[in-house]
């Protein structure tokens, strides 16, 4: 806290509202990128300076994507339950299969208060359904939120 004041979050749309103004700016960046070559640097540098702004343009995407997929509003929020077909669903029927997005509660095994929603994708190994990136993660009564939009 500096000046006695608490640093308040912004709100989410005021987020959203900067991460689009940023977003804004990748054609801006591309442009920059495929001139680089008739900048007075030599050529190693030009190349590596636009071998960032290629790393800087994926990973506004990435962000922009994020953004839009956390804009929409939440449909659902239940437990996975495995149905007589061995196929995972929620409450309102949501069916989840290989490849199937899925944004998970993911449970901190150290601290209770610490549980972060992530969103990853489900695999099939043949016998069962797994996370991707959460694989020793039990899926049966994991917490799942559902989004406008989704179709798992």
């Amino acid at each position: 806290a500096y000046g006695g004041k608490e640093a308040q979050m912004p709100k989410s749309e005021e987020l959203l509202r900067l991460v689009k103004e940023a977003s804004s700016r990748i054609t801006r960046i591309q442009a920059l990128a495929a001139k680089m070559d008739t900048y007075t640097i030599d050529g190693y540098d030009a190349n590596l300076l636009s071998a960032h702004l290629e790393i800087v343009i994926d990973n506004l995407r990435t962000v922009q994507e994020m953004a839009s997929y956390l804009s929409r509003p939440i449909k659902e929020t239940s437990r996975l339950w495995k149905n007589g077909s061995g196929q995972y669903e929620t409450t309102a029927g949501f069916l989840f299969r290989e490849g199937s997005p899925i944004e998970v509660l993911v449970p901190d095994n150290y601290r209770l208060d610490s549980s972060h929603w992530e969103r990853t994708f489900l695999r099939y190994d043949g016998k069962d359904y797994y996370l991707a990136n959460y694989a020793d993660l039990p899926l049966k009564g994991l917490a799942v939120r559902v989004r406008e939009g989704d179709q798992p």
